[in-house]
């Protein structure tokens, strides 16, 4: 196929890794992680509030034009 080419295999020896450092508890900054969780809850009750609110809105809605508009009612 590729002439005056050849194709040679050489087995070496692997380098020794070092092995990477061990994950510690004192690296994890609690600090930050609070004041996210903070923010994220926060944003997470104003949502769930605001949608209640807008089913609520909906629904009374739907039945005062259902109410209003059925004639028997």
């Amino acid at each position: 196929m590729f002439p005056r080419h050849s194709f040679q295999v050489k087995m070496v020896k692997d380098k020794t890794e070092t092995a990477p450092n061990p994950f510690q508890l004192s690296d994890i900054d609690f600090q930050a992680i609070d004041t996210i969780i903070r923010k994220y809850a926060l944003a997470t009750a104003i949502g769930v509030v605001l949608m209640y609110a807008a089913v609520k809105t909906i629904d009374t809605t739907s039945e005062v034009i259902v109410n209003n508009t059925n004639p028997t009612r």
